[in-house]
């Protein structure tokens, strides 16, 4: 369901203005970046369509992993409580709402208008005032309501009066204390926080089109994270800080401290150095060179009024594999790019070229067979205060150069285009569609063992489609680890869905699926058993006993992997040929 609210109003617990009916309605997000709407509503009898206007608010159904608020609240155990009657969840801990004012302004008058100039309706052509009523947040929402009997998971208790929760359903916010009762403990592992793969989130309309020819209204919305757009932080300095503190200096020196946003981290490890003075807020936060998320490389999740920056994602599910869900696979691999030979340049204390003793930084890739692909990169290193001496500059110069091979520089382009079944779509696998569902920062692993084709990859980019709940598209990017396990949940993404990034080197990948490398599984992110990707064990790995392996192609996956195999008789809609694993 997609429901609009009218600008100002606060409680996204009611129908607001009411129900819209659009023909399309699409989300798109990017990890770290643009969090956007775009509906298109014809111009109905009833009427809906004027509803749509700049400013109002939409709540729609999109992807939403389970709140983040438990894991970096650190919390060991759940405490499970249960509502005493029907109550309101608040994105802060007040029960206290904005107030209304009347605001008045003089009217217009439509004989002084300069040409070019639009006058809008409600405003007259004569002398007198026009008022209206307006509202005045106070930085404080209805995020939700709970009915009597249901439960919820206490995250923090530090204010006696208002707890901070999140239901099973993953609306998370402040509940007054007093209407709720203890049940329960959980420890972690027992369950999810909650089942729903999907959560409404609410979009702020900033432009809409009218088209009278066709008879629609196309509307355009940012998520509500980008009302702290307008928000500027004034003197905002973090030295050395942790995640957390920097956040809170981000909260407390703002232009409207009122905001109502929470945010949080699971990061208690990393610092932060930066000067965000008179940056916007979400500047400071996504700014890709110099934002908080990029400073401590965290993934951003924005939830309504809860904003979580965390760390990478570690899920490991089932891969997407060839002749099971994968029907396809197109790997580009373009070189044209590449970078492995620095020449770093400064400036001296004159502001005159600067550069290394050595001249050049080789990337750590290269060895004697490389075919070297050489780039002057200027870098805002100058001797002077921060670098007291040309030997401190130089330093620099090198470091900044390493830290370019780091983030990929010598790695080639690579386009993955992915074809499978989309299992949750087939009639014999609908019970299995809401199992899964794969969310911004999720690792995927796209395995064709038979063309030699291992990508593992973060998913950073997707369009959803809010009227039928499916994923239209997901963009995907290497990962800079290589981890040979990914997370998937192979049967919500579509054909050709994954884009273009750096191809990371490394000793784990296609070539060496025939054995294995002893290296890449010494160190720390890959203590898998050395023996874990042998061939020989692939197969039970990937199809165990009781498998099923459809394709289009007539030839037997014994042939292909190995393994006893039985032929399905007059197969199910899907695919051409059906087998079972039977030995």
């Amino acid at each position: 369901m997609i429901t609009i609210y009218e600008r100002g109003y606060e409680d996204f617990s009611t129908m607001g203005l009411g129900q819209l009916l659009p023909t399309s309605c699409v989300v798109h997000e990017e990890q770290g970046g643009a969090y956007e709407l775009e509906l298109e509503h014809p111009m109905d009898e009833e009427g809906r369509y004027s509803l749509i206007t700049p400013g109002c608010v939409l709540r729609v159904p999109a992807p939403s992993r389970p709140t983040p608020l438990v894991t970096t609240g650190g919390l060991a155990d759940r405490e499970i409580y249960t509502a005493n009657e029907k109550i309101n969840i608040y994105s802060k801990a007040t029960t206290s709402m904005g107030t209304t004012i009347t605001s008045t302004t003089p009217s217009l008058d439509l004989t002084s208008i300069k040409p070019g100039v639009v006058a809008v309706r409600g405003y007259t052509d004569v002398g007198g005032t026009t008022t209206t009523t307006k509202w005045v947040s106070n930085g404080n929402r209805i995020v939700g309501t709970i009915s009597a009997g249901a439960e919820l998971i206490a995250v923090d208790k530090s204010n006696p009066s208002f707890y901070l929760a999140t239901t099973r359903a993953g609306v998370s916010g402040y509940v007054q204390v007093s209407k709720i009762t203890y049940s329960k403990t959980e420890s972690l592992e027992e369950q999810t926080i909650q089942a729903r793969k999907t959560r409404e989130q609410l979009f702020r309309i900033y432009r809409i089109e009218k088209d009278t020819d066709n008879l629609s209204v196309k509307a355009w919305a940012r998520h509500v994270y980008y009302d702290l757009l307008g928000n500027v932080l004034v003197n905002c300095v973090s030295n050395s800080d942790a995640v957390s503190d920097a956040l809170i200096e981000m909260t407390l020196n703002c232009t409207q401290t009122d905001h109502g946003f929470v945010f949080g981290t699971n990061d208690t490890t990393t610092t932060i150095t930066a000067d965000w003075s008179r940056k916007g807020m979400v500047e400071a936060q996504l700014d890709p060179d110099e934002g908080i998320a990029a400073l401590a490389n965290l993934r951003v999740i924005r939830d309504n009024y809860n904003v979580f920056f965390v760390k990478r994602s570690t899920t490991v599910r089932a891969p997407i594999t060839y002749g099971r869900t994968l029907l396809g696979v197109r790997v580009d691999i373009n070189e044209d790019a590449v970078v492995n030979r620095i020449v770093p340049v400064g400036k001296d204390a004159n502001g005159d070229p600067l550069m290394i003793d050595a001249v050049y930084v080789d990337s750590p890739n290269n060895d004697d067979a490389t075919m070297l692909r050489a780039k002057t990169i200027e870098y805002d290193v100058r001797v002077g205060d921060d670098y007291p001496t040309e030997a401190d500059a130089k330093t620099e110069l090198t470091t900044r150069a390493n830290a370019d091979f780091d983030a990929g520089i010598d790695q080639p382009e690579v386009t993955v285009n992915v074809d499978f079944l989309q299992l949750g779509d087939t009639k014999e696998y609908a019970q299995y569609k809401e199992l899964d569902r794969l969310y911004l920062g999720d690792l995927i692993r796209v395995t064709d063992l038979v063309h030699g084709v291992d990508v593992e990859a973060e998913i950073n980019e997707y369009d959803f489609d809010c009227l039928t709940e499916h994923y239209t598209s997901i963009a995907i990017g290497v990962t800079d680890s290589m981890r040979l396990i990914g997370s998937v949940s192979g049967f919500m993404i579509p054909d050709n869905a994954v884009s273009s990034t750096k191809i990371v080197g490394g000793v784990g990948n296609a070539d060496t699926l025939d054995g294995y490398h002893a290296a890449y599984f010494a160190t720390a992110d890959h203590n898998h058993d050395s023996t874990y990707l042998k061939l020989t064990d692939v197969l039970s790995k990937t199809y165990p006993v009781g498998s099923i392996y459809m394709s289009n192609s007539s030839t037997s996956p014994a042939t292909l992997f190995g393994g006893t195999w039985s032929a399905i008789s007059s197969p199910p809609t899907g695919a051409s040929y059906w087998w079972e694993r039977t030995a």
